[in-house]
């Protein structure tokens, strides 16, 4: 593998070792987050109700901002449609005959 990635053996096992980031941290925490606030709307609410939520909630005193939270409530929702449409639309069409 380390050739395939053109790395060290010692810098690629340095890498596994190495805990992740503070950024990584807040990131999977500021997720859960949304997460949360998209479910508990049925899924319903856009990215800038998500934010006011968190914003009004206090966000568990993370940065958070308008655009970032629409980033990853789309990574979100395109997590979920793959989860729930499996082969995308173009398998549904072509699973209904269209």
């Amino acid at each position: 593998m380390c050739r395939v990635l053109e790395v060290s053996t010692a810098g690629f096992f340095a890498y596994l070792k190495r805990p992740e980031s503070w950024r990584a941290v807040i990131d999977d925490v500021l997720m859960a987050h949304i997460r949360i606030a998209f479910a508990e709307s049925s899924e319903t609410y856009g990215a800038p109700r998500v934010f006011q939520e968190l914003r009004e909630a206090g966000a568990g005193g993370l940065p958070i901002s308008r655009d970032g939270v629409g980033s990853r409530l789309a990574s979100l929702r395109r997590l979920g449609d793959a989860e729930h449409h499996g082969s995308g639309a173009r398998g549904q069409r072509a699973a209904h005959g269209a």
